[in-house]
C-alpha cells in the first residue's frame, strides 16, 4: 500500500509545483509593473525633465502625449511639416479627427511656416493627402502664418501607396464648415506649388492683404483672380494658367481698380506668368493684339505702371499650324510695345518666343519696307522680329515697285541682327515670272539666268539679279559664272563653311585649294568667317579655312569662328571625308611672308586638335580675344605672343606633366616680351584669362610665378575677371589669406571673380581674426570664403593664444560683413578644438568668446557638435544657437567641464530635437548633466551595455541598486543618450559585473 500512496501523491506533488512557478512568475510581473510605475512617477517629479524631452519631438508625436505636454511644446514651434514621406507619420496624420487638429491648431501662437509635402502618384486626388488637416490649421492660426507650401514628396512604393487614405483625402473643402467670417491671413506672404486640384482653395475666401509671392499651374482664371483679389502687395504670380492668354487680363479685372490718387493693388507687380497668344492661322495677329491691348488697360487700371521687371510673351497658333510673319505681324509687336513702355521698367528682361516648337512658317522679308514700320523700334519689337527669324524655316521676298525706295535706316539696323538658323528653303518672287527657286534644287545656275534674263532685256529692274544672289550662300555663288562671282563676293562680309547640309558639305570636301584661292583673292570686304564642322570631325576643310585666311586681301578680317556642328545620322557620317581633315597644315603651302592679319581681333572656338594653327606664324597685333580648350602653354604662347592688345584669353590648358599646377599659364605669358622702360608692355591691356586651376600645397609657387610673368608685362591690376579653381582643400584657415593677397594683387577692385573649391574638409572660423585678414574685401577674398564655406564638410573653431592677445569679442567690420553672407550647406558636424600643435593653456584659462559666430546665419545642414576642448564651452553655446531644430549628436570630450557641458545642452535643447548625446569617461561626482538628462536613472527594465574588461573599464553594481559605472542606452520620447561614466574602485563588497 506503500507504494501505491505514493503513486497517487505524485501527480499531486507535480501540481503543487506547477501552481507555486505560476504564482512566483505572477509576482514578477507585478514586481515588474510596479517598478516601471515608480520609475515613470520618478521621471514625472523629476524637474523639467518631460519638458526638456517633449522639446525635441516631431509635432506629430508630441500631438499624441498628454494635454499639458502638448501646451507647454506647442507654442514654441514656428514650423509645422505634414509630411507623408514616412509611414508612421503619414498613418498619424489620416487618422487623427478635425476636432482633434482643432485643438492643437489653438496653440500654435508663433507658427510661420506651414508644409503639406504629398505623396507622388498618377491621380490627381494625391495632390489632396490630408488637405482636411492643412486647411483646419491654417484658418486657426491667422496672425503669424508667412507662408504655405505645397511640395510633391517621394514616390512611394506600391504597398506604400496602398496605405495612402483616398475616400478621406478627396473629400471636398465644403464637407469642412468655413470659418464665419472668413480668415484674414494679415502677415502671408507667399504661397507655393499651389497644382491644378488645389484650386478648390480660392472658394475658402481667405483675405490676405499682405501677400507678395504666388507660385501655381494650370489654376483657372477666374479662381486664381478670386483667390488673390484682397492682395495690396502683390509682386510676383508666376506659372501657367487653363487657357489662352487673355486669361491673365481675366485674372487681374477680379482686383479692384485704382482709386483717384492711390497707387492701387499692382502698384507693385514685378512679373507674371508667360503670355501665350494664340489664334487660328489669319486671324492670329488680329486676336493676339486684342489679348495684349487688354492685358495693358487692365495693369495700368490697377496700378502697374513701369513696375514690371519682367515679360514673358509665346505666340503660337493653334493645331500648330504655320504662322507667316509679314507686315500683319506690326500691328501685335505695336501692342506689345505699349505694353512694355508703360507697364516695365526700361531695363526690364523681355523674352519672346514665338512658338514653343518651330514655327514651320515663312518671314517674309519685305515687309521692313512696310510704310508702318517704326523709324525707333523698342527692344520688345527687335527681340520680337528676331525670334520669329530664328524659328521660320523659309524664307521669302516679295520684289516689288515700293523695293525701289531704300529701307529705313532702323530696318537695317535690325535686318543686321537676324539669323536664320532653322531656315531650309529660300523664296523669290519675281514680277512677271514669279519663279520660285529652292536651295536645295541642285543647279541654281539655270534658275539665276532664267531669272536675269528679263531684266537684262530692258534693264527697268536695275540691281534685281543682285538682289537675289545676295541671298545665295557663298559655296553656290561660286558655281555661278566668273562674271557673277567678281560682281557678288566683294559685297559679303560674312563666310561660313557649314557641313549641316550634305549639298553644301560635298561642295566644300571637292572644291580644289587653286580655286578656293581665286575665290579668297575676291573677299575684299570679308570680316568674319565661321567653319562649322560635324560633331567628332574637328580638322573638317581645315584647309579650305586656312586657305581663306591666308590669301584674302585687304586685311580686313575681323573675326575667326571654329563651331561645332550637328550631329550627323550614320549614312551622312560616311560621306564626311577623314583623309582630308587629318591632312597635317605643314602638307599646305605657307604664304611667304605669313600675311599679317592686322584687323583680327577675335578667335573662338579653338580645340586642342587645333593647335597646329600656332605654326603658321601670323602676326596678329590687334587680336584682343582668344577662346580655346586644352592647348599646351607652349603651343598657346607662341600663337598669340605677336599680339600688343590681348584682352581676353580663356579657357583650361592641358597640364605638363613636371610643371606644377597653375603654372601653365605663367609659361604662356612668358612667350610674349617683356615690357620695355616706360612702355605699356603688350598686356597692358588684358582683362581677363582662363581658369586657375590650383593644387593646395604648390599654389604659392604657382601663384607667384603668375604674378611676375604678368606684372613684367604690363599687366598691373587691370584684370577684371578671374576664375580660380581649388581642388582638394583640407583646410580652409589663415594660412590661405597670403595666397589671396597674391591672386588679388593681378586684379581690379572691382574684377568679377569666381573661385570654385572641389572639396574643403573644415572651415576654420578664427581665421577672421587672424593679422592678415583685410580690413578692406576686395571681390577675390569675397568670393573665395564664401566659395569655401559652401564646400566645407566640417564647421571648426580652433582655440589659440590669439584669442586670449587680441579682441575676438569685437571681431572687424570686414570679417562682420563677410560672415554675415556665408552658408555652410554642406557642413555636416561641428568641432571645437584646441590647435594642439602650438598652443598649451595656462590653468584656470578663461574660455574666449569669440563675437563673430554672432554674426553667422543658420547652419542648414549640421547635425552635429562636438567639443574637444576644455575651453570650448562658450564657443559651443554660440554654435549650437546656430543650429536647426534637428540635431543628431551632441558629444563632450573627458576635458569638458560639467558647468560647460550644462550650458552647451541647455542651448542645444532649445526648440531643438537631439537624438543622441555622447560624453567621454566623465565622473558621477561631476555631475555628468545635472537636470538636463538624469544620470542615475534605475538600470531595471533598461538595455545596459558593460564594455568589457579589455576596454578599460571597472563595472559595478552598489547591492543591486543604481548604476555606478558603465553605458546606459536608454530611449525617451524618441531621444537616445548614451553615457559613459567611471567611478574610483574603492569599496570592495560591491560586486564587479562585466559584459
Amino acid at each position: 500500500m506503500s507504494a501505491a500512496a505514493a503513486a497517487a501523491a505524485a501527480p499531486a506533488a507535480a501540481d503543487g509545483r506547477q501552481a507555486t512557478s505560476a504564482a512566483a512568475a505572477s509576482d514578477e510581473d507585478h514586481r515588474r509593473a510596479e517598478r516601471d510605475r515608480e520609475l515613470r512617477q520618478a521621471i514625472a517629479d523629476t524637474p523639467g525633465l518631460v519638458n526638456c524631452i517633449t522639446a525635441f519631438l516631431p509635432l506629430y508625436l508630441l500631438g499624441l502625449l498628454s494635454t499639458t505636454a502638448w501646451d507647454h511644446a506647442a507654442p514654441t514651434h514656428t514650423h509645422l511639416t505634414i509630411d507623408s514621406t514616412n509611414s508612421n507619420e503619414r498613418s498619424v496624420w489620416q487618422r487623427v479627427p478635425l476636432a482633434l487638429v482643432t485643438q492643437w491648431a489653438k496653440k500654435f501662437t508663433q507658427l510661420t511656416a506651414i508644409t503639406l509635402r504629398y505623396p507622388v502618384g498618377n491621380v490627381v486626388g494625391k495632390a489632396l493627402w490630408r488637405i482636411d488637416v492643412f486647411i483646419t490649421v491654417i484658418e486657426l492660426n491667422t496672425t503669424t502664418l508667412r507662408t504655405i507650401a505645397f511640395i510633391e514628396g517621394v514616390r512611394l512604393a506600391k504597398r506604400e501607396m496602398m496605405t495612402v487614405g483616398s475616400r478621406r483625402q478627396q473629400r471636398p473643402l465644403r464637407q469642412i464648415a468655413p470659418l464665419v467670417p472668413p480668415p484674414s491671413l494679415d502677415s502671408l506672404t507667399t504661397i507655393t506649388g499651389l497644382r491644378f486640384p488645389h484650386r478648390c482653395l480660392a472658394k475658402r475666401g481667405w483675405r490676405m492683404p499682405s501677400l507678395q509671392c504666388v507660385e501655381q499651374q494650370g489654376w483657372r482664371a477666374d479662381e486664381l483672380g478670386s483667390f488673390i483679389s484682397s492682395s495690396r502687395s502683390l509682386q510676383h504670380v508666376g506659372g501657367r494658367l487653363w487657357g489662352p492668354g487673355e486669361r491673365w487680363a481675366s485674372v487681374f479685372e477680379l482686383m479692384p481698380e485704382a482709386a483717384t490718387g492711390q497707387r492701387g493693388p499692382l502698384a507693385r507687380l514685378q512679373s507674371i506668368g508667360r503670355i501665350e497668344l494664340r489664334g487660328n492661322f489669319d486671324r492670329v495677329f488680329h486676336y493676339a493684339c486684342t489679348m495684349v491691348d487688354t492685358l495693358h488697360a487692365v495693369l495700368t487700371s490697377r496700378g502697374c505702371t513701369e513696375s514690371l521687371t519682367q515679360l514673358v510673351v509665346l505666340m503660337e497658333c493653334k493645331r500648330d499650324v504655320a504662322i507667316d510673319i509679314d507686315s500683319r505681324i506690326l500691328p501685335l509687336l505695336h501692342s506689345i510695345e505699349s505694353l512694355h513702355s508703360s507697364c516695365c521698367q526700361p531695363n526690364a528682361e523681355i523674352v519672346f518666343e514665338a512658338s514653343s516648337r518651330r514655327l514651320q512658317g515663312v518671314f517674309d522679308l519685305s515687309f521692313l519696307h512696310a510704310d508702318t514700320f517704326p523709324s525707333h523700334p523698342s527692344l520688345p519689337l527687335k527681340m520680337a522680329i528676331q525670334a520669329a527669324a530664328r524659328k521660320s524655316t523659309q524664307l521669302e521676298y516679295f520684289i516689288s515697285q515700293h523695293d525701289l525706295s531704300h529701307p529705313s535706316q532702323a530696318a537695317i539696323d535690325i535686318a543686321n541682327t537676324l539669323t536664320f538658323d532653322n531656315v531650309e528653303r529660300v523664296w523669290r518672287y519675281i514680277p512677271r515670272l514669279l519663279k520660285v527657286a529652292s536651295l536645295r534644287d541642285g543647279d541654281m545656275s539655270a534658275a539665276a539666268a532664267a531669272a536675269a534674263a528679263p531684266a537684262a532685256a530692258d534693264g527697268r529692274q536695275p540691281g534685281l539679279v543682285n538682289c537675289i544672289t545676295a541671298f545665295l550662300p557663298l559655296y553656290l555663288l561660286g558655281l555661278l559664272s566668273t562674271t557673277a562671282w567678281d560682281h557678288a563676293a566683294p559685297t559679303h562680309t560674312h563666310l561660313t563653311i557649314d557641313s549641316t547640309d550634305s549639298n553644301e558639305r560635298s561642295v566644300w570636301q571637292r572644291v580644289p585649294l587653286a580655286l578656293v584661292t581665286q575665290w579668297a583673292n575676291k573677299l575684299t570686304r570679308l570680316t568674319a568667317i565661321s567653319l562649322r564642322y560635324p560633331i567628332s570631325a574637328a580638322l573638317w576643310c581645315r584647309d579650305v579655312v586656312v586657305t581663306v585666311i591666308e590669301n584674302m586681301p585687304g586685311g580686313t578680317l575681323r573675326t575667326i569662328a571654329l563651331v561645332e556642328g550637328v550631329r550627323l545620322a550614320g549614312e551622312e557620317m560616311m560621306t564626311v571625308d577623314f583623309r582630308l581633315q587629318q591632312r597635317p597644315l605643314r602638307q599646305i603651302p605657307p604664304v611667304v611672308p605669313p600675311p599679317s592679319l592686322d584687323s583680327l581681333t577675335t578667335i573662338t572656338g579653338l580645340l586642342r586638335i587645333h593647335r597646329d594653327l600656332a605654326s603658321r606664324g601670323w602676326p596678329m597685333p590687334s587680336l584682343e580675344t582668344v577662346e580655346q580648350e586644352g592647348w599646351r602653354a607652349d603651343d598657346l604662347g607662341s600663337f598669340i605672343s605677336s599680339s600688343r592688345s590681348l584682352q581676353h584669353i580663356s579657357g583650361d590648358l592641358q597640364h605638363v606633366r613636371g610643371h606644377l599646377a597653375g603654372e601653365e599659364w605663367a609659361s604662356v605669358f612668358e612667350r610674349m616680351p617683356e615690357a620695355a622702360a616706360g612702355q605699356p608692355g603688350p598686356l597692358a591691356g588684358l582683362q581677363s584669362i582662363g581658369t586657375i586651376e590650383l593644387r593646395w600645397f604648390q599654389a604659392r609657387a604657382a601663384v607667384d610665378r603668375l604674378q611676375a610673368a604678368l606684372a613684367s608685362r604690363g599687366c598691373s591690376r587691370s584684370l577684371t575677371e578671374l576664375a580660380v579653381v581649388a581642388t582638394d582643400l583640407y583646410g580652409f584657415d589663415s594660412r590661405v589669406l597670403p595666397l589671396l593677397q597674391s591672386l588679388n594683387s593681378c586684379c581690379r577692385p572691382d574684377a568679377r571673380v569666381s573661385f570654385e573649391v572641389r572639396r574643403v574638409h573644415t572651415f576654420d572660423l578664427s581665421l577672421f581674426y587672424n593679422d592678415d585678414f583685410p580690413l578692406n574685401l576686395s571681390p577675390l577674398v569675397m568670393t573665395a570664403v564664401q566659395a569655401a564655406a559652401l564646400k566645407a564638410e566640417t564647421v571648426k573653431y580652433v582655440i589659440s593664444q590669439h584669442d586670449f592677445t587680441h579682441p575676438v569679442d569685437s571681431p572687424s567690420q570686414a570679417a562682420i560683413d563677410i560672415a554675415k553672407t556665408l552658408t555652410f550647406d554642406n557642413a555636416g558636424s561641428v568641432w571645437v578644438v584646441h590647435n594642439a600643435l602650438s598652443f598649451v593653456p595656462a590653468p584656470n584659462t578663461p574660455s574666449p568668446l569669440p563675437a563673430i559666430i554672432d554674426h553667422l546665419q543658420q547652419f542648414p545642414s549640421v547635425r552635429g557638435l562636438d567639443i574637444h576642448s576644455a575651453l570650448g564651452g562658450v564657443v559651443g553655446r554660440l554654435l549650437a544657437g546656430k543650429m536647426l531644430n534637428k540635431v543628431d549628436m551632441v558629444r563632450f570630450r573627458t576635458t569638458v567641464s560639467a558647468e560647460d557641458r550644462r550650458g552647451v545642452l541647455e542651448e542645444v535643447r532649445a526648440g531643438r530635437e537631439v537624438d543622441s548625446v555622447y560624453v567621454d569617461a566623465v565622473s558621477l561626482t561631476d555631475g555628468a548633466f545635472d537636470g538636463c538628462l538624469n544620470p542615475n536613472i534605475n538600470t531595471e527594465g533598461f538595455p545596459v551595455v558593460f564594455p568589457s574588461a579589455a576596454d578599460g573599464f571597472q563595472l559595478t553594481r552598489k547591492n543591486g541598486g543604481a548604476l555606478v559605472a558603465g553605458v546606459s542606452s536608454f530611449g525617451f520620447g524618441g531621444t537616445n543618450a548614451h553615457v559613459i561614466l567611471s567611478s574610483p574602485f574603492d569599496a570592495p563588497e560591491e560586486d564587479t559585473a562585466a559584459a
